[in-house]
């Protein structure tokens, strides 16, 4: 996911994020009812403090994370 939140202000970038990728899939989980682990995530593609390994009880079932900012630099 990607782009504006909402209209930029002084206050906000209203840039998408990880809080915002995590917090949706945590709705998801609820209105489902699934009982979802979020721990630190280990992926080195991923921003060291803004991903998640995403669990249902002992299985590991996906990822969320901010794209680590290395990979920007190799793009330009």
């Amino acid at each position: 996911m990607g782009g504006l939140r909402f209209a930029r202000s002084w206050q906000d970038s209203g840039i998408l994020d990880f809080f915002d990728a995590k917090g949706m899939v945590e709705n998801l989980s609820q209105r489902y009812g699934l009982n979802l682990i979020f721990e630190k995530g280990q992926d080195s593609s991923l921003h060291p403090s803004k991903q998640a390994a995403v669990f249902i009880e002992d299985k590991m079932i996906g990822l969320v994370g901010e794209v680590h900012p290395k990979c920007f630099q190799l793009l330009r």
